[in-house]
């Protein structure tokens, strides 16, 4: 099929919802925690403030996420919200015991016991066209379902715990597209001899990349990212996918005080769903810190955070599928070099004006 052709009859395909009701609706697993969530040492009850978009750019900003969500797919133990120096395979939500938890769609109980580290789990399968995907909800104090329970969409399954290896009561929450054993944990071709050298040094995350999907991603998207490439599969054509020509890189401005967090804008240049075939990936120097430092989903647009840690001159380099996109130069002032600047200004109105924008 024509790359014109698949284009045009998957914009359709979204413009009329087909898309979205390829596999039906899907949802938090917790639309309620409870935690010291109110600004005091009570504990309170609040709806789960959703990351949307899946932006985790606007997440690693807003203190509520960061104590709800301890732990993101892709990030460490150590860090929690670090992602892409990790390889945690799902992301944890932090609740009281006994805060309910609800299947996330419709699909069968492949799996419901205490299952050693993981405690108590349990796993559905779901189908999405000819393919299943498996969620996964462990660490729970109670198992309300049985293996071979057809389940619905928001249906009571369980309660959150602090079953297995846990460090206090949360959610463990787990997207496999895996066959096999779940909740999905890389036992073969991995060089890792635990699980701590496996999410905190990222060890066989390529592996994990594979065979799980990021929960947050999915919930967001409503299941198109996964979708999108059933929709591809069996084709050599990514007729549907963004190639290198449609996405761009924006500076806010090129000149920045050391310390102070400057914004990389990657857009979609044909602003519509913006699927990846793969990963945006930014790199810069040891000086310079980069968050998030790869995009899996762009929709129309992405904001990255860049904050040099040094003075001096920085390269930033954005790459997509390992092809060079866009080379950025940075320049960092320090305190010192502001002050020599400022007075020089005073003869230099154009100076005057960068310094303004600092």
């Amino acid at each position: 099929m024509k790359k014109g052709v698949k284009n045009l009859i998957f914009s359709a395909f979204l413009s009329v919802g087909v898309v979205s009701s390829y596999a039906g609706a899907w949802q938090y697993p917790v639309p309620e925690v409870e935690g010291k969530f109110c600004g005091t040492q009570e504990l309170c009850r609040i709806q789960l403030p959703k990351i949307e978009g899946a932006d985790y750019l606007s997440f690693i900003k807003n203190p509520l996420h960061r104590s709800v969500y301890s732990v993101l797919r892709g990030a460490t133990y150590v860090g929690g919200r670090d992602m892409g120096q990790g390889a945690h395979k799902g992301v944890d939500i932090v609740s009281t015991v006994g805060t309910p938890v609800y299947s996330m769609g419709t699909g069968e109980v492949v799996q419901a016991h205490a299952k050693g580290e993981w405690g108590n789990v349990i796993t559905i399968k779901h189908q999405i066209g000819s393919r299943f995907i498996y969620s996964n909800y462990v660490h729970l104090s109670e198992i309300l379902v049985q293996v071979g329970d057809k389940v619905g969409e928001g249906q009571l399954i369980g309660k959150i715990g602090n079953t297995g290896n846990t460090t206090g009561p949360h959610l463990h929450f787990q997207i496999d597209t895996n066959e096999g054993k779940h909740p999905y944990y890389p036992q073969t071709d991995c060089e890792a001899e635990n699980l701590f050298q496996v999410v905190n040094e990222a060890k066989c995350w390529s592996l994990i990349q594979k065979n799980t999907l990021d929960p947050i991603l999915f919930l967001e998207t409503q299941g198109r990212i996964f979708q999108a490439e059933q929709l591809n599969e069996g084709t050599s054509s990514a007729g549907y996918l963004l190639n290198a020509g449609d996405i761009s890189g924006e500076l806010s401005y090129p000149i920045v005080k050391l310390g102070k967090a400057i914004e990389l804008m990657i857009k979609n240049k044909r602003g519509d769903q913006g699927f990846l075939e793969g990963e945006i990936k930014v790199e810069v120097g040891s000086g310079m810190q980069v968050f998030p430092d790869h995009i899996t989903y762009l929709g129309e647009k992405r904001k990255i955070n860049l904050t040099p840690a040094v003075s001096g001159l920085h390269h930033v380099k954005v790459f997509y599928n390992e092809r060079l996109l866009k080379e950025f130069s940075i320049f960092a002032l320090d305190q010192q070099m502001i002050t020599l600047l400022t007075e020089k200004a005073k003869q230099n109105p154009a100076l005057e004006q960068i310094l303004k924008n600092l």
